[in-house]
């Protein structure tokens, strides 16, 4: 009977053990699937943010050309602030593989694409959109319109009515009133600074910092271990072993070693493609353009050229020259030539102040000037240079080390030239021939002037003169011929019989051309999977290692035991002392033997934001700027993209009233049309 009872109660609570595991098993599968459910909903609700994106990116981004793409990576939509991170989960999604692009696949018909990578989860949503145009009638009323559709005629004619207006008066009859654009087009030659590459509309190069990986090594300690009894026969004492190769050598089977990595070095390629400007067409290594030649069916002149009998004249007055010129040394002024000087002062019995020289009649002394400098300014030079130079300093020159850059392991140094004028300030006296003048007036004395033989003196003045010199010359302009005091020159009249080509252009049988040389654009790019670097181009890859075999030997006079690192150097050793030391590098003290275990290599670490590969730290770095767009051609068409060009944003256009009929005339009455 109690066995029976206990039995019972062992049921009992094995049944709750057991629907309590039941309980606990469904609660984690429910909170596992809460999670998936969860992840789910957060990738489709980031694919959706993108789609959504995209159609509002790519609003005025839309590629010109049928078959053309325009992407953006979800990286970059990032870095312009567009979108935030996305996660799946607690996975990142792939910035590199995730992206948003547009391609156009008709006239009018584009494929928006979002892709979103997040681990090994990855899905793409693809939606067609139209351009839409919009139709506006004499009420002010705007209707959108799909161009693509079929029904875009019918459309029209349904949600367009014209009445009562200046220019459309329909009378109950059903017109469609639009407006026809004329859009502006500009075709621009884009390129970039040397360097870099140009990707969309943005610039970009790559630039790399390598340097060598820092070595981490543990601390040197000092260790305690008890000391060995002696028994008095013979004991063991143990050394270090010796090892020798385990040399480790980086090569390249194909390239430059430069570190860790193979260089790879090859020439730019470069496409060079000839064209013609727009009206020209390509013959040979010529541009033509054709005209016809103009004819004309009465007798006319030239432009400039007046009728006359049966000719052609031009008239102008005949040049007359009149010149009067001086001798050398002396100044026309009115109809005389006059020469002047300084009166020759004659000084008698004055002194000047201690210090002072007398010249004349003025009393001079010298001093030296103060330098003023200028400021350094911007540098008149910039330059790199692999070779490091020791940056100076002069009075008015100094070089400048601005940074320095190491990409592919070669370091550049970054130098600038400033430059400043030096000039020379007097804080009193005058300022002559680097010196400072300073004067003052001799003590005593009488002073006279006179003049030189030949001049006069007028009061602090000497002069003389002479008279000018005059010709005069009567002459016509080149292809005119004298008549009295007229020139003229004649030419015959020209008749229907007479073909001309316009100006500027040649007449070849009976057609007029001009001509003009080939346009040459030279683009020059590196072959795939290699990078810009200057004028050449680079690809780089892990240099491959070959390492000797590790030798491990005892020392003279030791014995081995074990192998690689296991093995063990020794020597029979038989003392007469109480205790010893198995390791002879350490020291004894009473019972204790004392010995340092030396700083042990840990391997390498880099420094932060920099990746360790073997024994080099390397980052990365995009650079970005704007390209350089020249060489503008402006054309102006119906259609809103044209390939080759980007619109502009102006435009010009027109009114058009069409009826059911299909006839349009923009200033005709619509009612009157047949």
């Amino acid at each position: 009977m109690k066995n029976n009872k206990s039995g019972k109660i062992l049921n009992v609570l094995l049944g709750i053990i057991a629907f309590f595991a039941i309980v606990v098993i469904v609660f984690w599968l429910i909170s596992k699937n809460n999670g998936t459910t969860n992840n789910v909903s957060e990738f489709k609700d980031n694919l959706t943010k993108m789609q959504e994106t995209a159609k509002k990116y790519f609003e005025d981004k839309l590629p010109s050309s049928i078959g053309d793409t325009t992407i953006i990576y979800l990286d970059e939509l990032i870095e312009k602030d567009i979108l935030k991170e996305m996660k799946y989960g607690k996975t990142k999604c792939d910035g590199d593989l995730s992206y948003i692009s547009a391609t156009r696949s008709a006239d009018n018909e584009y494929k928006v694409k979002s892709n979103l990578v997040c681990g090994n989860t990855s899905d793409n949503i693809i939606e067609k959109i139209s351009i839409k145009s919009v139709i506006k009638d004499d009420n002010g009323k705007t209707t959108e319109v799909d161009n693509s559709s079929n029904n875009y005629k019918d459309n029209i004619k349904s949600s367009c009515e014209c009445s009562s207006t200046t220019t459309c008066t329909i009378y109950e009859i059903p017109t469609v009133c639009t407006i026809k654009y004329t859009y502006e087009h500009v075709k621009q030659t884009i390129t970039c600074p040397t360097g870099y590459r140009l990707n969309g509309n943005v610039c970009e190069k790559e630039t790399g910092d390598y340097r060598q990986a820092n070595e981490s090594y543990s601390e040197e300690q000092v260790k305690v271990v008890d000391a060995k009894k002696n028994d008095g026969g013979y004991h063991k004492v143990y050394t270090d072993y010796i090892v020798t190769g385990g040399v480790s050598t980086k090569y390249c089977e194909k390239g430059t070693l430069q570190g860790d990595y193979c260089y790879e070095y090859t020439q730019k390629i470069t496409n060079t493609k000839d064209y013609c400007p727009t009206g020209y067409v390509k013959e040979g290594n010529k541009c033509r353009k054709y005209t016809d030649i103009i004819s004309t069916s009465e007798g006319y002149c030239p432009a400039g050229y007046e009728k006359k009998n049966n000719a052609c004249y031009k008239y102008t007055d005949i040049i007359t020259d009149t010149e009067k010129t001086c001798p050398s040394g002396y100044t026309l002024e009115g109809n005389t030539c006059y020469k002047y000087t300084s009166p020759i002062p004659s000084t008698s019995g004055k002194t000047c102040p201690s210090g002072y020289t007398l010249s004349g009649n003025t009393c001079y002394k010298t001093t030296e000037p103060s330098k003023v400098y200028s400021s350094w300014g911007n540098p008149v030079s910039e330059y790199s240079t692999r070779t490091y130079e020791a940056p100076y300093t002069t009075d008015t020159e100094k070089k400048v080390l601005m940074g320095k850059n190491t990409i592919a392991g070669i370091t550049t140094y970054n130098y600038a030239i400033y430059r400043r004028t030096v000039s020379y300030k007097c804080n009193s006296g005058t300022l002559q021939n680097g010196k400072c003048y300073h004067y003052t007036s001799p003590s005593g004395g009488n002073t006279t002037y006179s003049c030189p033989s030949g001049y006069t003196q007028s009061g602090n003045t000497c002069y003389k003169t002479t008279s000018p010199s005059t010709s005069s010359t009567r002459y016509c302009p080149s292809g005119y011929t004298q008549s009295g005091n007229v020139c003229y020159k004649k030419t015959e009249l020209r008749y229907n019989t007479e073909k001309y080509c316009p100006s500027g252009y040649i007449q070849e049988g009976n057609t007029c051309y001009k001509e003009t040389d080939l346009i040459t654009d030279s683009k020059s790019y590196c072959p795939t999977g290699y990078t810009e670097l200057g004028d050449k181009c680079y690809k780089t890859t892990p240099a491959k290692t070959s390492t000797t075999e590790k030798v491990y030997s005892c020392p003279t006079g030791y014995t081995k035991e074990g192998n690689k690192e296991n093995t063990k150097c020794y020597k029979l050793v038989k003392s007469a002392d109480e205790y010893y030391c198995e390791n002879e590098k350490a020291t004894l003290k009473g019972t204790l033997c004392y010995y340092k275990e030396e700083s042990k290599f840990l391997g390498y670490y880099c420094p932060y934001g920099y990746t360790l590969d073997g024994q080099t730290c390397y980052k990365t770095t995009k650079e970005t700027t704007s390209p350089i767009w020249s060489n503008a051609e402006y054309i102006y068409s119906e259609n809103k993209y044209e390939p080759g060009y980007v619109r502009t944003g102006k435009a010009t256009y027109v009114r058009i009233c069409v009826r059911d009929d299909g006839r349009s005339n923009p200033d005709q009455d619509p009612n009157t049309m047949k």
